[in-house]
């Protein structure tokens, strides 16, 4: 017994454990095997995996239309349906209405509550972008498990209109 509880305190490694894709992916392809150090992330490596899903939801529209929300009955998520994954499209935005920047944050905010749920306490701030009209900048606050401790961070996220993904 002892000598197993050994291994275990020996095993302990602090950070966040890694998203499943990230887990999956072969960074080297030609080695036989890598560490398993690969499966945890550093509080940095952390805070740019966060990142990345962020702009990756974010910046995905879905291939079918939601049903709006009117407010009448209960509300079913349909999250978890492949062709719902992203942010719905923001093209009816205002960025100069207060209501409109409202609204969009709120969509932000149950996207990311959802998709990203090593994010908790998560408040949205959305302004336009400073040089693109067709894009908006979201700053995500939430905060991060690592280890023991809840830190806040902040992820500013840079949200493509669909014009400017088909253009490119």
């Amino acid at each position: 017994m002892s000598k197993r509880y050994n291994l275990e305190q020996s095993t302990v490694q602090a950070g966040a454990l890694a998203p499943l894709f990230d887990r999956l992916t072969d960074l080297e392809p030609h080695l036989v095997s890598e560490p398993s150090s690969y499966q945890i992330l550093t509080p940095a490596e952390l805070k740019e995996s966060v990142q990345r899903e962020l702009e990756l939801v974010l910046n995905t529209r879905p291939t079918v239309r939601r049903p709006p929300e009117d407010g009448h009955g209960e509300f079913i998520p349909d999250f978890a349906l492949p062709q719902f994954f992203g942010l719905r499209d923001f093209s009816w935005f205002d960025g100069a209405s207060d209501t409109g920047r409202r609204d969009i944050g709120t969509e932000i905010e149950r996207v990311v509550t959802y998709y990203e749920p090593r994010l908790k306490n998560i408040k949205v701030r959305v302004s336009k972008h400073p040089q693109d009209p067709l894009a908006l900048v979201a700053e995500i606050a939430g905060d991060l498990k690592i280890g023991e401790i809840l830190e806040r961070f902040t992820f500013p996220i840079t949200i493509h209109n669909l014009l400017q993904r088909d253009e490119s």
